[in-house]
């Protein structure tokens, strides 16, 4: 007899997991229920993504200003507010909540083919980039960092001085951390973008 009730008991529990399983919403709202919500829904959703990336000016320029900048697969850009630049290395972020190609939340398959960087504002010396990154924020509050693995945009940009003036730019931002003056790259042009190709996520 008490292996009948606990029969029944477990159909009855089972049966109540999988229902309110099937009525999480995405992006998924539950709680102890996260992990069974999240195989129904299809995994997990993406709240946010963002650049980020670490700079400074050789001297002092109170006009020296950059902005970050994100590029879909679509070859829509975004930017950032302009930012004013010192002579002390500064980390900046730059966050796009939706796709900016529809407006809709990120996909994982939208973050394929992403690139990233800069673009500056007045400058009249020379400006040191480093360690440029997108972060990827997941709904379980998990993220996933992207690393620049080709060049996209150069323009006026150089690894001539803080790099090993290979051409390929990438090789000196693409560190985990901030290497400082290590490796950098160098650009004394008004208005000129830097964008680099990033890895996909896993």
């Amino acid at each position: 007899m008490k292996q009948k009730i606990y029969h029944i008991l477990f159909v009855v529990l089972a049966f109540a997991i999988v229902a309110g399983a099937m009525q999480c919403e995405k992006p998924c709202p539950c709680n102890a229920e996260m992990l069974i919500c999240q195989t129904v829904a299809g995994g997990l959703t993406i709240t946010q993504i963002a650049a980020h990336f670490t700079i400074k000016i050789e001297n002092t320029n109170e006009n020296s200003a950059v902005q970050g900048r994100i590029t879909t697969e679509g070859a829509t850009s975004v930017y950032g507010d302009y930012e004013n630049i010192t002579t002390s290395y500064q980390e900046f972020t730059y966050v796009v909540a939706a796709n900016p190609d529809d407006d809709e939340a990120w996909e994982k398959t939208d973050l394929d083919g992403l690139s990233a960087g800069v673009r500056l504002g007045d400058v009249d010396n020379i400006v040191r980039l480093t360690n440029v990154f997108v972060r990827i924020t997941y709904s379980n509050e998990s993220t996933e960092d992207l690393y620049p693995d080709s060049d996209v945009v150069t323009n006026a940009w150089t690894d001539a001085v803080g790099g090993d003036d290979d051409g390929d730019l990438f090789d000196e931002v693409d560190e985990v951390g901030s290497d400082g003056d290590t490796t950098y790259i160098g650009n004394a042009t008004d208005f000129q973008a830097v964008t680099f190709g990033l890895g996909n996520p896993t």
